[in-house]
């Protein structure tokens, strides 16, 4: 809180293991009065199911509430330049594409965000922080496990009970990781299971699942979500199971405007919480119960299938970005979309639909000032025995990188487009790309290669 008050602008850096309260703590000092007053405008902005920086950048002018009209490319310049004086922007769970292909474009991310006006949170599991940050002195160390003394107040407050053995033996077991405690001080607190029986499921569960015997943090997390899961309130609707499975998948569902029991039942039991941005509320999973999920339940087939049908349809339906109705459906829906559609590409669907939806994709990818090439080009190496299709995959990668400045690769894919449009016969393909073909030239200043292209263009034109 002293570094947060004391330096202006702050840059502050929550450090720690999975589990061990980095997000809550971010939260809490967020509200905190002094911190209210100090920064009338603060900012959260979550990285757990964001793919990349450059979806991290739009979920930072979601909540700036950028208007789509003024999204112009590069976005993080646009976003920028809306932040207050006494601003503060927390990014939470910074890990999720921290690696190292993108820990380049994360360091830059955060150079460029040092702005004279805006204090910074960002928390992150593991101890190393990103470079080319100024973070404010005394840089704090990373978060600790509770003490037992604390750990025994949170369940002592949970269970009305006097403290029997079985309690205590979860006091060592939890090992003081915090969402651990939570989520036995959460079922305790509920009274559907006695600390005896409770215990033995821990004990089950421990045994049949992690490595280690379940003595490794991540492993002891991973039992605590575990009694979550397959506790009697939850086995009573196995549906929900499904229902969460496709949370962890799509990890940003709208929330239903009368929530069913089943889903409340998950929030008591903290499997999900609800996230609020603007008038937007969806339902969100945590990293590690989402990471659980993954690792531990598949959904049906049907309903896998049934998910990605609609969201190659919702793409396919609302191609059109002139269409008002198509930019906020699409907007709402657009970090599932990604999600739901990069999975099927990685499972080995080749469907000439999901081509199509992947290409209108990008194309909203772009209109929002994300210029993310990873899903097209997916469909430029899985698409085959369909020339048209994949030259169609080719321009719409060229699009992308023409639109960042990489000429070379714009070149490269959109003569890739013409060569397999030309294959099909498919004039006005061959023409359109073409004519893209002349904007690069046009950028390069190429004026007399650029003229024949459009001329040669325009030729092609006249014959559809």
């Amino acid at each position: 809180m002293d570094a947060l008050l004391c330096n202006s602008p702050a840059r502050i850096a929550i450090l720690g293991a999975s589990g061990m309260g980095k997000k809550a703590l971010a939260l809490s000092v967020l509200h905190e009065r002094v911190v209210r007053d100090r920064y009338p405008s603060r900012y959260f902005v979550s990285c757990e199911g964001i793919p990349s920086v450059p979806y991290l950048v739009m979920e930072i002018a979601n909540a700036l509430c950028l208007a789509l009209a003024n999204r112009k490319v590069p976005l993080l310049d646009a976003a920028l330049s809306l932040f207050p004086e006494n601003s503060l922007l927390c990014i939470d769970s910074l890990e999720s594409f921290w690696d190292n292909k993108t820990m380049q474009s994360v360091e830059e991310l955060h150079s460029r965000l040092q702005l004279p006006h805006l204090s910074l949170i960002i928390t992150m599991r593991g101890t190393q922080r990103p470079f080319r940050v100024s973070w404010s002195e005394p840089v704090l160390p990373p978060l600790q496990p509770l003490t037992i003394e604390i750990s025994q107040h949170i369940l002592e407050r949970a269970d009305s009970q006097p403290m029997d053995s079985f309690v205590k033996k979860f006091l060592n077991a939890a090992d003081g990781i915090p969402l651990a405690i939570s989520f036995i001080a959460t079922l305790l607190g509920k009274g559907n299971e006695c600390p005896e029986s409770l215990w033995n499921r821990w004990n089950d569960a421990r045994s049949t699942g992690p490595e280690n015997n379940g003595n490794d943090r991540l492993s002891i997390l991973d039992t605590s979500i575990h009694l979550s899961v397959y506790g009697p309130d939850m086995q009573a609707d196995r549906s929900l199971l499904d229902i969460l499975t496709m949370l962890s998948i799509a990890d940003a569902l709208a929330s239903p405007i009368q929530p069913s029991e089943a889903l409340l039942m998950a929030q008591q039991v903290t499997l999900v919480q609800v996230a609020t941005a603007g008038k937007s509320r969806r339902l969100q999973m945590v990293d590690p119960v989402r990471a659980f999920f993954k690792k531990r339940l598949q959904l049906p087939e049907e309903l896998r299938n049934s998910i990605t049908s609609f969201y190659i349809e919702m793409l396919n339906c609302f191609a059109d970005i002139a269409y008002p109705a198509g930019r906020a459906i699409v907007l709402h829906e657009f970090r599932n979309s990604y999600a739901v559609l990069m999975q099927a590409w990685k499972e080995g669907m080749n469907s000439p639909m999901l081509a199509v939806a992947s290409i209108c994709f990008t194309d909203w990818s772009r209109y929002l000032g994300i210029l993310d090439e990873e899903m097209i080009i997916l469909a430029t190496q899985q698409v085959v025995g369909l020339p048209g299709l994949r030259g169609s995959c080719f321009q719409a990668l060229g699009e992308v990188y023409l639109q960042r400045g990489h000429l070379f690769d714009a070149e490269e894919s959109f003569n890739q487009a013409v060569d397999l449009h030309r294959e099909v016969h498919n004039v006005l393909g061959e023409a359109n790309n073409i004519r893209n073909l002349g904007r690069v030239h046009l950028k390069r200043n190429q004026l007399d290669e650029a003229e024949e292209s459009f001329e040669r263009a325009a030729q092609l034109h006249s014959q559809t």
